[in-house]
């Protein structure tokens, strides 16, 4: 069987995190390994240069930076070629067995095409912690769904999904599976202070705030809010928040809001892998989401865990949430008065101590689970597949622009030109306000 995975290959998140897990075990079973994925901020020539993870780089690959998109924003043409180009990446010949594991929704419209061309299986895993759905694509997932063919991360993935499209699914067709990341912790208590933090000294702030992931997920967003509160109520102190894995140009704008607070030092790390151990645990309190719950339970922090998409804490890993995965809000509570109750240990009298369960996740036998998603998701059926070339955008005008100049100017690469001028009017706006001052 050649196991192609549409997803995630560059940097580190997740995803990636993931994938690299399942590749792992795939190569140990003999199993034929591939990945497409899409990484739009790649020039590079050299196949590996965006590819961060080791065991990444042992399976052949390619950037397709199309599969971030629905086949319908490109010609027939141009969707012909990908589809020729992840032919050729598996090095496929006729008769042979295809599987495709499609991580993402725009990657299982690809994926779809890819078993039609193949007679083979596209099986959706889809990845996404939150799903924001820009397209009509509430047949395609039926469909999957029908079959069998598709699964989230958490029970309450797909019903999120098609929330997008004011329907509601089943407990039955509710199907979700681990997507294991949880494994990039540093064993070691020591880190490279110099390397990670600068000239920042841990000893030089009464009270230490981390945020453990990527700076772009949406609860992110409300982080500087509460922050900014906290730093007002304690007013004495010198406070370091710290973005650990989080990226300063991914930073939503109200991190500017944080900009002027005298007490208040902000700090991206940038992309870390693995995770710091030693500088997790010396923080206060630590917020984080998905897999890296568990990475920052793991490091002995006190972690207040939220859903991706929603700006609520859900509650205090081992205290108010003692199972995995944390997916339903125990507080009921805003971030501040969490903190302010976790920093003058107020929050801890009405618990005897902390759980452990919580924290096995991390220690599981990842091997057991991915058999277990292999025996589902290999299933045989009868082959049928749906058409996503025919998934249109939600806007009606970008649905015309499509029926009427596809094959000539697709829309992809209308949007692409209208992003550039937008972009250099801005830019010419900005810079006539300057001159003005």
């Amino acid at each position: 069987m050649k196991y192609l995975i549409l997803g995630w290959g560059a940097g580190i998140a997740g995803g990636q995190l993931y994938t690299s897990n399942k590749v792992e075990y795939l190569l140990s079973n003999g199993i034929d390994t591939y990945l497409g994925y899409s990484n739009a901020n790649s020039y590079k020539k050299d196949r590996h240069s965006d590819i961060i993870l080791e065991p990444l780089k042992k399976i052949p690959s390619c950037n397709i930076k199309e599969l971030s998109y629905p086949p319908s924003y490109f010609s027939s043409l141009k969707v012909k070629k990908i589809i020729k180009k992840l032919l050729s990446l598996i090095n496929y010949k006729n008769g042979d067995e295809v599987f495709i594991e499609s991580n993402g929704c725009e990657f299982s419209f690809w994926g779809e095409l890819v078993a039609k061309n193949t007679k083979g299986k596209n099986f959706c895993f889809l990845l996404e912690g939150y799903f924001s759905v820009h397209n009509l694509s509430e047949n395609f997932f039926r469909f999957k769904i029908s079959r069998k063919e598709i699964a989230g991360t958490r029970q309450k993935s797909l019903p999120q999904l098609f929330s997008n499209f004011s329907k509601e699914i089943s407990d039955s067709d509710n199907k979700w599976f681990l997507a294991y990341c949880s494994n990039s912790l540093s064993d070691l208590n020591e880190f490279d202070s110099k390397r990670i933090l600068g000239d920042i000294r841990l000893e030089d702030y009464d009270i230490k705030i981390a945020n453990v992931g990527r700076a772009l997920k949406p609860y992110v967003a409300s982080l500087p809010y509460e922050i900014a509160k906290t730093a007002s109520y304690y007013n004495d102190k010198k406070i370091l928040f710290l973005m650990i894995g989080g990226k300063y140009e991914q930073a939503p704008e109200s991190f500017k809001i944080l900009n002027n607070i005298t007490n208040l030092t902000v700090f991206f790390t940038g992309e870390l892998f693995p995770m710091p151990k030693g500088l997790i645990k010396q923080m206060n309190v630590c917020t984080a989401s998905s897999g890296c719950i568990s990475i920052s339970d793991k490091a002995g922090a006190t972690v207040i865990a939220f859903d991706d998409n929603n700006p609520n804490p859900l509650g205090v890993i081992g205290y108010s949430i003692t199972k995995y995965p944390a997916s339903e809000s125990e507080e009921n509570t805003d971030l501040f008065t969490l903190l302010i109750k976790i920093i003058d240990k107020s929050y801890f009298l009405k618990y005897q101590g902390k759980t452990e369960g919580f924290s096995k996740y991390v220690d599981m036998d990842i091997s057991e689970e991915f058999k277990n998603q292999l025996s589902y998701m290999t299933v045989k059926k009868p082959n049928e597949y749906f058409d996503t070339v025919k998934i249109l955008p939600k806007d009606k005008v970008n649905r015309y622009f499509i029926k009427l100049f596809r094959q000539i100017f697709p829309l992809y690469y209308f949007n692409k030109l209208k992003s550039s001028i937008t972009s250099l009017f801005k830019n010419k706006t900005s810079n006539t306000n300057r001159k003005e001052k």
